[in-house]
This record gives structure tokens, C-alpha cells and sequence, in this order.
């Protein structure tokens, strides 16, 4: 009996991965649904072909510099650590007391 049921089985899994794709039919005829703001193709512009153009750099290079004073990079250094910390206890908090409710 059990060889039975796993034969049925791995034959109903061999025909499914056969056929290719399968497909789940639906109780809605999705071919007649009708657009309420259709596009028109007409008025569709093409993808873009070619090769990508090359574009300016817009953020700013904060890559550490011998002009800047190494202790205001120090004193960042430290805030966002403070900052990092603020916000761990912060959500250790909401985890807590919190979870899944708007705010503490």
C-alpha cells in the first residue's frame, strides 16, 4: 500500500514538472477584463537603446582629507556612536514593551 501511494505520488510529480509550467486555473477570465485607464501603445515611448550615458557624481565625496582637523572627525566618530547606542536601547525598548503597537 505504501509502495502504492508512492509511486502515485512521484508519477502525479513527474507528469507536473513534464508538462512544464503549471498552471492554476482561475475562477475570473482575466482575457476579458476590461482597462479603465488603458494606455494606448501609440503613446508609449521605446525603452531606451545604446549604451548608458556616463552621469555626473551628485553626493558629496566624504572621503577623509588632510585640510579636514582629525579631531572633528573624532568628535563624529564619537556622536555617531552615542547616536547608535541611543537607538539599540531604543529599539531593545520597543521590542520589549512594544512589539507590534504604535509607539512605548
Amino acid at each position: 500500500m505504501a509502495i502504492a501511494a508512492f509511486l502515485l505520488l512521484a508519477l502525479t510529480i513527474f507528469f507536473i514538472l513534464r508538462s512544464g509550467s503549471y498552471v492554476v486555473r482561475s475562477s475570473f477570465d482575466w482575457s476579458q477584463h476590461v482597462h479603465t485607464h488603458a494606455v494606448a501603445p501609440s503613446s508609449m515611448h521605446p525603452l531606451p537603446v545604446g549604451q548608458p550615458k556616463n552621469l555626473p557624481r551628485v553626493q558629496h565625496d566624504f572621503a577623509r582629507t588632510s585640510d579636514i582637523a582629525d579631531e572633528a572627525h573624532l568628535a563624529a566618530d564619537a556622536l555617531a556612536e552615542q547616536v547608535r547606542k541611543a537607538f539599540q536601547k531604543c529599539w531593545a525598548s520597543y521590542k520589549k514593551y512594544a512589539w507590534q503597537f504604535d509607539e512605548l
